[in-house]
């Protein structure tokens, strides 16, 4: 009886310990992609990090964790860089909601973006 209670205590303790948690942040290939960026800025490369971004966003909802600081403003500026301002401003918005500390300067952001399409 011993034996079996022993090994059934050390299946469970070795199962908990074998279960990789979700990550608190999800980073993927950010640093490589911006490194390639801003070491040789094409079309390309834009478009590398700009689905770079998009992975890490969408990934971490899949994982119901809030992407890291700053990923969604970037994306966002890489939106209105190509044109797309209302992807862009929808980024922009969404960085913060995910961080209410950035409300001032998505806030600066938004207006910056109002005056310059007078």
């Amino acid at each position: 009886m011993k034996n079996i209670l022993l090994i059934l205590l050390s299946t469970t303790l070795l199962a908990a310990c074998a279960t990789k948690p979700a990550p608190r942040v999800y980073w993927g290939n950010y640093s490589d992609s911006l490194y390639e960026l801003k070491k040789e800025p094409s079309a390309n490369t834009i478009l590398t990090h700009k689905q770079e971004l998009e992975e890490i966003i969408s990934k971490s909802e899949a994982w119901n964790i809030l992407p890291p600081p700053g990923i969604s403003a970037e994306l966002g500026k890489l939106y209105l860089e190509a044109g797309e301002k209302e992807r862009a401003v929808q980024m922009i918005k969404q960085e913060a909601l995910n961080y209410p500390e950035s409300q001032t300067l998505v806030a600066l952001l938004l207006r910056n973006m109002e005056e310059q399409n007078k």
